[in-house]
């Protein structure tokens, strides 16, 4: 291990160059940056984050291989008695946790809903291996883990948690359409970093991805970003369906005459029915200018917004109409 410590703005620039390269498995600098500060933490250098860890769906994770060699450097020993497709049978023992012998078996796996997945038919010593190696570790020595789990446990557990699963996602997209995909997170997280949450949501519904492009969008936001757009996203809901007596004038005179102008929350739900229904605002103004002569949606009558509010989702075929009828 290496008593060095490394500047933070080296640091900086080296998880920058690591998610630059896109290798790891990172997806950002900020990724990257945990990991490295992670490594130099334990008294590693923070290049060799990349050696000891990964980055499995947003969550990080400490390399079987990793987790052993801390394990014996800590003067734990390790006595294997099986290894093979079947079975992984090993004993730990450390002078601070005493001694335990842990197996891994595939009628275990198959019992724990792991013996079906796809790495477990592909690789069954390996992921067995893993399996032994963290519990055993985590038994005696638990500061061997680092406070984490091996990537093998952490991607079952990201599959079963994950109510929509993202891992493997580009296998469902066009190389062309990943590339469009990839600009469009940059951009969205260029938003997000700027506190522009709203603008990263629009970017995204504009985009009308279909299922499987939005799938694999979801996989470059980090669970921080991915709470800020569900957040917005339950906003634009929640203000598109506030249901205001939409025919009531805003308020009256003294002699009861209706005054004009719609109230702040038909303002606002109108504008999030434009964005939900992926209107041009300018072409809706300019709709409004047109028929009620008005140039601010404030100043709509409240029947004149009844009116509007019906009209919105057919609103791209009546400006068609009104073109045509001008070329007439």
């Amino acid at each position: 291990m290496s008593n060095e410590v490394v500047p933070y703005g080296d640091i900086e620039r080296m998880a920058m160059a690591v998610a630059k390269s896109g290798l790891f498995g990172v997806k950002d600098a900020n990724q990257a940056l945990s990991l490295m500060l992670i490594a130099q933490a334990e008294g590693r250098h923070p290049a060799l984050a990349a050696r000891d860890y990964d980055i499995i769906q947003n969550r990080p994770s400490k390399k079987s291989e990793a987790m052993l060699r801390d394990f014996l450097e800590s003067q734990g020993k390790v006595e294997w008695h099986a290894l093979d497709d079947t079975q992984a049978d090993a004993t730990f023992s450390h002078p601070s946790g005493g001694t335990v012998r842990i197996k891994w078996d595939m009628k275990r796996a198959v019992s724990a809903g792991l013996g079906g997945k796809d790495m477990w038919k592909k690789y069954p010593r390996q992921m067995l291996r893993a399996r032994t190696v963290s519990e055993g570790i985590r038994t005696v020595c638990p500061m061997a883990t680092s406070g984490m789990y091996v990537p093998e446990e952490v991607q079952d557990i990201v599959r079963e948690k994950n109510i929509t699963p993202t891992a493997g996602a580009h296998e469902n997209v066009s190389p062309e359409d990943q590339d469009k995909i990839k600009e469009l997170a940059d951009k969205a997280v260029e938003w997000l970093n700027a506190d522009s949450v709203g603008d990263a949501y629009l970017s995204i519904e504009n985009a009308n991805l279909d299922a499987d492009g939005k799938t694999y969008l979801w996989t470059f936001f980090d669970s921080k970003q991915r709470s800020a757009l569900k957040k917005e996203a339950a906003r634009v809901r929640e203000a598109a369906q506030i249901a205001p007596a939409l025919a009531a004038p805003a308020t009256n005179d003294p002699q009861g005459t209706p005054k004009a102008g719609i109230s702040e929350a038909q303002r606002k739900r109108l504008e999030a029915r434009i964005s939900e229904l992926k209107l041009d605002r300018a072409t809706v103004k300019a709709y409004v200018k047109n028929t009620f002569g008005i140039d601010h949606f404030a100043d709509l009558h409240p029947e004149d917004y009844k009116m509007l509010d019906e009209h919105l989702p057919k609103l791209d075929s009546f400006v068609q109409d009104m073109e045509n009828a001008e070329r007439l």
